[in-house]
C-alpha cells in the first residue's frame, strides 16, 4: 500500500504481531542494506575482493563466484576451474592507454627531405657510429621520453648500403653519432660506407620497433600524427603509416597547405614482432617536420 495516509506493515512470526514498516515520503517500503554483505548469502562464495575481481554465476556449483578478471594478474594462490579459464581466456582485445604519449617518429626541431634518409660513416667505436657531419638528425630526433624518440619507447633500422647489412639505431649522444641496439651489427662498418634508414617493405621506408614500448601480444596501437611542410604543397606528401607497408594498408596524414600543420589520431595493425612501417615524404629538400606518438593499444 501506499500514499498519503497509507502505512506498510509487515508479520512477525516470532510474536505473532504485525509491525509497521518503514516508509518513504510515498509511502514505499524502505529497506537498509547497509548491513547486508553478499557474503551473506548461503548460494556465494567470495574471498576478500581486490582490483579486476568480478562476480559470476557457477551453474555446476550453484552459487555466484568471485574470480580475478586478468589471467596474467591470477596469483597461483586464487582458485582456478577449467570454465573460468575458458571464459578468461576468450577475453581478448582490452584497450590499455598509456600514461603520455610516446614518440617513436620524430623530426621535428631540423627538418627533413623525403626517404631514405643517407648518411657517410666516418668512424666506428663499439655501438657508436661517427658520421662525417651533423646528420644524425635524420634518423630520428633521439632524448628524453615521452617527448622524443628513446631507447624506451622506439629502435629504428638502418643499413649501410655500401656492404647490405642492418642495424637497430637506439639513441644519439651527438648531432653527428648515432648508437645502436648491438655492436656486433656495426663491427665490419668502416670509414665511407653509406647508410640509410630502411625497411623490409623497401628502401623508401623507415621500419620501427616499438617492442620496447608494446608488450608482446599487442595487434594494433593508436597513434597521433602530425606533420608540417614549408615548401609548396603537392600531392600525397607527408606521412603514412602501415603494418608491413603494402599497398591498400596504408594511413595518411599528408600536408594540404603550405606551413599547416595537420594532425591526425590513426589506428595502425602491428607485427607479431611490433614493428610497424612509415613512409613520410617532403616537397622539397628539408622542408619536412613531423612526429608519430603511441597514445594506446589493445591487446
Amino acid at each position: 500500500m501506499n500514499g498519503a495516509g497509507k502505512k506498510l506493515w509487515g508479520y512477525y512470526p516470532p510474536t505473532d504481531t504485525w509491525i509497521p514498516l518503514q516508509v518513504d515520503a510515498n509511502g514505499r517500503a524502505v529497506a537498509d542494506m547497509s548491513g547486508v554483505s553478499l557474503g551473506d548469502l548461503g548460494d556465494t562464495w567470495l574471498p576478500a575482493p581486490g582490483d579486476q575481481y568480478f562476480l559470476y554465476w557457477d551453474n555446476a556449483a550453484g552459487k555466484w563466484d568471485c574470480r580475478i578478471l586478468v589471467d596474467a594478474d591470477i596469483p597461483a594462490s586464487i582458485a582456478r576451474d577449467a570454465e573460468v579459464d575458458a571464459k578468461i581466456a576468450a577475453i581478448t582485445g582490452r584497450f590499455y592507454a598509456l600514461d603520455a604519449a610516446y614518440c617513436i617518429w620524430r623530426a621535428w626541431d631540423y627538418k627533413v627531405s623525403s626517404t631514405p634518409r643517407t648518411a657517410t660513416v666516418s668512424s666506428i667505436a663499439g655501438d657508436v657510429i661517427t658520421l662525417t657531419a651533423n646528420e644524425a638528425y635524420r634518423f630520428g630526433e633521439w632524448g628524453a621520453a615521452p617527448e622524443y624518440m628513446n631507447a624506451a619507447s622506439v629502435y629504428i633500422m638502418i643499413r649501410n648500403t655500401s656492404r647490405s647489412e642492418n642495424a637497430w639505431v637506439k639513441a644519439s649522444s651527438a648531432a653527428n653519432k648515432l648508437t645502436v641496439t648491438d655492436a656486433d651489427d656495426i663491427a665490419a662498418w668502416v670509414n665511407g660506407n653509406t647508410i640509410s634508414t630502411y625497411s623490409w617493405a623497401g628502401p623508401d621506408y623507415e621500419e620501427l620497433d616499438i617492442s620496447p614500448l608494446i608488450p608482446d601480444g599487442a595487434t594494433l596501437v593508436f597513434l597521433k600524427t602530425q606533420c608540417l611542410d614549408t615548401g609548396v604543397a603537392a600531392y600525397a606528401k607527408g606521412l603514412q603509416v602501415s603494418k608491413e607497408g603494402v599497398a591498400g594498408t596504408w594511413s595518411n596524414t599528408f600536408v594540404q597547405v603550405q606551413n599547416l600543420l595537420v594532425c591526425a589520431y590513426p589506428q595502425n595493425i602491428i607485427t607479431s614482432g611490433r614493428h610497424m612501417t612509415v613512409r613520410d615524404r617532403a616537397t622539397g629538400t628539408d622542408t619536412l617536420k613531423h612526429s608519430i606518438s603511441v597514445v594506446a593499444y589493445i591487446k
